[in-house]
This record gives structure tokens, sequence and C-alpha cells, in this order.
């Protein structure tokens, strides 16, 4: 590696505190970047190059969106270490318009049939968290069996090293599913066969794997988290209150992950 380029990787790891994916996506970028000819000292045509050539290869918007921003924030740390002369190449650069988000949510009736599809406690359990409590999979990764505590599930290990606590919410095969495997001990809940603690890309696969054979629409695991908020939304339950159980910073991001159906809009406004 170039001595800036690792410079800039202590600086994202020990001064910024970014998570792991933040690093990884700036080295999959920049490996990207350097493929099409770009280099450190890249100008404003090399640029429009890169992302011309991205967008000839199908790379999705949000992906070139993705590069692009990665890329500009090391300019801007080029810049700021008096490695690079003028104003960043990036700047003003216009990347592909990314369409409008669209979440999925599954119905309660449909939750329940991904439920009942998890025939092992390990799956019964992690169904519950995900589809009625709202974690992300990397946060069910990391679940310790010291994390369940009464009626409260601490996530440690959330999106951005913010811990938070959860109301322990899920169906009663769940939650005795659950129950189960902190009763085995051991330091984590969910593990693989190789390991005592399964990888995201394992558990992954276990939802897919059960969102497909309920026949729902999606195979998506991020469904479960839109699933979550979207049925504390159809409760009326306290915004605030949603938005330090999933670990976000404001209650506008309810607007994104909630989906209301027809029926549920007739129901509320009746």
């Amino acid at each position: 590696m170039k001595n800036h380029i690792q410079k800039y990787l202590n600086y994202l790891t020990n001064v910024r505190l970014v998570s792991e994916n933040t690093v990884k996506a700036f080295e999959y970028s920049w490996r990207y970047f350097e493929e099409s000819g770009g280099t450190e000292q890249s100008k404003v045509a090399d640029v429009e190059r890169w992302i011309a050539v991205m967008n000839k290869n199908g790379n999705s918007p949000a992906t070139v969106k993705l590069r692009v921003s990665s890329v500009k924030n090391y300019f801007d740390y080029l810049i700021l270490i008096d490695a690079y002369e003028g104003n960043n190449p990036f700047t003003g650069i216009k990347t592909p318009k990314i369409p409008a988000y669209k979440a999925d949510a599954l119905t309660d009736k449909q939750r329940l049939k991904v439920l009942a599809m998890a025939k092992t406690d390990d799956d019964k359990a992690m169904v519950g968290i995900m589809f009625w409590m709202g974690l992300r999979i990397s946060e069910v990764c990391a679940l310790k069996t010291t994390d369940i505590q009464d009626k409260i599930l601490v996530v440690e290990e959330g999106k951005g090293g913010y811990s938070r606590r959860v109301p322990i919410n899920m169906p009663e095969d769940a939650l005795n599913a659950l129950c189960r495997l902190v009763m085995k001990g051991g330091t984590y809940i969910f593990k693989s066969q190789r390991s005592d603690q399964i990888t995201p890309n394992g558990a992954y696969r276990r939802i897919s794997a059960l969102l497909k054979q309920a026949d729902v629409g999606t195979t998506r695991s991020h469904s479960a988290r839109h699933s979550a908020a979207s049925e504390y939304v159809k409760q009326g339950k306290n915004q605030i209150a949603i938005t330090k159980s999933f670990g976000w910073h404001s209650p506008a991001l309810l607007n994104r992950y909630a989906v209301l159906s027809d029926d549920d809009l007739v129901e509320a406004l009746a």
C-alpha cells in the first residue's frame, strides 16, 4: 500500500473511529479507482472518466455514489496533510440519481408464517429478535448470553459503535427458544457448526431461506427490520421509544422504515 493510504486507514480507524465496513468500503473503492487509472494526484477529468467507466459496467447508482464518496473523502484527507495541491477533484461532481428507497415490510400474518418455517431454536429465536424487535443481522450475530437481562436485550455492538437497550418482544414460541439457547451457556447465543459465533453471512443465509420457504414475496433479511418498525407504528407506539430501541438518531427514520398498506391507512384514518 502507498504510505498515504496506510496513514489514512490509521486515521479512519483511530481518529475518526469509523466502522470496519466503512474502512472496507474505502479500500474497495480505492482499488477500483486505481484500476481505472486513478492516482493520488488525479484531476477532475480522471474522476469523470472513472464514473463513466462504472456506469458503462452497469454499477448501480448506489454503488457509484458510495465509491465516489469514499474516494472523495480520501482526497479531503490528502489536502489536509498537504499531499495534494488544489481543490478536491471530486467537488461538484454529479453522480447518478439513486431511485427512491422502497422498504419491504411483512404483515403480522406473514411474520408468523416465517416463524412457522423455523424448526430449530436458533432459527426461531433469530426470527423473533429480527422480525419483532428489529435488530440488524450483525447485531444478532454479536449477541452474548449475558446480553439477555430480564425483559431487556442489550445491544453492545450496534451500528456506529453505539449500544442500546431493546425491550424483549416476540411470540412465545420464539421467546422459549431464546431462553433455551441462553440456558445452554457459552459466550454467544447464536453459533454455527464450525464456530461458537455465527457470521453475518451465515445468519443471512438462514433468514433468506426461511423467507423463501414462507413465500412472502421477499428474501431480503432487512425486511425484518422494516416489519418490526411498521408494526410498532401501526400499534401507535411512542415514536421516541421506537427510535431509541432501533438505534436511530432521529424519529424521521421511521418515515423510511415503516411501511403502511392501504388497509392500514384506511383503518388508521377511519
